[in-house]
């Protein structure tokens, strides 16, 4: 599981000469990326961390999004 803080922090850097990706808004698509969780109340260290398939769809979201920023497209 990838920690929320490690992978927001590395993003950050990584992006940080376009606009739109402040940490702001890596932690809005952090938290689409997320599955379901069906028992939030035991489970909510759960919202701290990626599994690979959601860090896979994090990617892709930040993708889309780098490439709508890149091609001046609105969201």
């Amino acid at each position: 599981m990838i920690p929320k803080a490690a992978i927001t922090d590395y993003m950050s850097v990584l992006l940080k000469s376009y606009d739109g990706f402040e940490k702001l808004d890596l932690h809005c698509v952090f938290v689409y990326s997320l599955e379901v969780v069906v028992d939030d109340h035991n489970n909510s260290k759960k919202y701290f961390y990626l599994t690979f398939p959601e860090y896979i769809e994090y990617l892709c979201r930040i993708a889309v999004k780098l490439h709508k920023a890149i091609n001046g497209d609105k969201d």
